[in-house]
């Protein structure tokens, strides 16, 4: 399973565990018949908080691809010597590709 859809699932039992605490809650509190529909009114549009998340695991992603990538391009210049060495084999494998040497 990846590791995508284990996040998802964990966002669903999240969801489910928190209306069913506040359920018990509301019967603990002398509700019976409508306790499930007020923890329900009381937690909000589930799938709005689904899409939401979401939203922001998506654009955490991202961040966190542009992070990486800064980080390779300050290795790189501060590695002169390293960064010659991959771009000659890149280079290198580039000619190679195109029917070069």
């Amino acid at each position: 399973m990846s590791h995508r859809k284990r996040m998802l699932e964990k966002l669903d039992q999240d969801i489910r565990d928190h209306i069913e605490e506040e359920t018990r809650d509301n019967i603990d509190r002398g509700m019976s018949p409508e306790a499930r529909q007020a923890a329900f009114r009381k937690f909000g549009n589930v799938c709005g908080v689904n899409e939401g998340t979401r939203a922001v695991w998506s654009a955490l992603w991202l961040e966190q691809l542009l992070l990486d990538i800064r980080y390779g391009l300050r290795m790189l210049h501060l590695n002169p010597g390293f960064t010659a060495v991959v771009y000659s084999d890149a280079c290198a494998r580039r000619r190679h590709e195109r029917g070069g040497i």
